[in-house]
């Protein structure tokens, strides 16, 4: 018998690429995991809701009797702002912080992007980008990130809430996407498998005494990471184990 405490966990956005990885990890450590997703969920989850999360009523309904949220729903790129940027990613987190507040939930972990740094540019004397050297978004959707990381901060420091803002690199969507990105090797540094996706959010759940945190979340890149490992894998024992094309499954 496990002496880990056993949680139930809301996922946002249960029915994409890293919601089923993580709702099924999830429940393989003995957490309740609720899904709440435009599109039926399927297997990964105890119980599934559909419906937007920038509607407070269906936002509020689901955040109820939950003690930790994994908010992965999202416009997963750069997209028009208005048309289909405002409503997921800025409206949606908004939803999501303030039914966390209002429900006391311990815990909200928020999908922010490596695209948050894009406009660093390595040099030989820095070859690492790290939390303390800020943000430089370059498009509309890295800016949404941003907001959303500083909105999790703000809510940590008015109203105590824990946040952990996950800043995610490449997660493949596609077998397609894959055979593509073999001939690029930019995105095979950016690399993050299903699995080790899964296994940094289970962490992320079950760690204890977290105030409000941002970290890096990528795969090992053969050895040499291009953002600093040291946050994830300090706060939550997060190490990654999948280099590209490892850890990866599509149904």
């Amino acid at each position: 018998m496990s002496n880990r405490n056993q949680y139930r966990v809301l996922v946002t956005g249960t029915a994409g690429t890293v919601g089923k990885a993580v709702g099924a990890m999830l429940r393989e450590r003995g957490h309740f995991v609720r899904g709440l997703d435009l599109h039926r969920s399927g297997a990964a989850v105890d119980e599934a809701m559909e419906g937007s999360i920038d509607d407070p009523e269906t936002v509020g309904r689901a955040v109820a009797g939950m003690d930790t949220i994994v908010h992965l729903a999202a416009q997963p790129d750069e997209a028009p702002f208005m048309e289909r940027l405002l409503k997921p990613n800025v409206i949606g987190v908004y939803r999501i912080l303030e039914a966390a507040r209002e429900a006391a939930v311990r815990r909200v972990i928020l999908t922010s992007s490596i695209q948050v740094v894009d406009g660093f540019r390595e040099t030989p004397e820095c070859p690492v980008i790290r939390i303390a050297d800020g943000t430089a978004p370059k498009n509309h959707y890295a800016v949404t990130k941003v907001l959303a990381e500083e909105w999790g901060g703000m809510y940590h420091r008015r109203f105590g809430l824990s946040v952990v803002a996950a800043r995610l690199g490449w997660v493949p969507r596609s077998k397609t996407v894959v055979d593509c990105a073999s001939k690029r090797d930019r995105l095979r540094g950016l690399y993050l498998s299903h699995g080790d996706a899964g296994r940094f959010f289970c962490r992320a759940v079950e760690a204890e005494s977290i105030g409000f945190a941002v970290v890096f979340v990528t795969g090992p890149a053969g050895g040499r990471p291009r953002f600093d490992p040291a946050d994830a894998r300090d706060l939550f024992g997060y190490e990654p184990r999948d280099d590209f094309p490892e850890g990866l499954s599509f149904e």
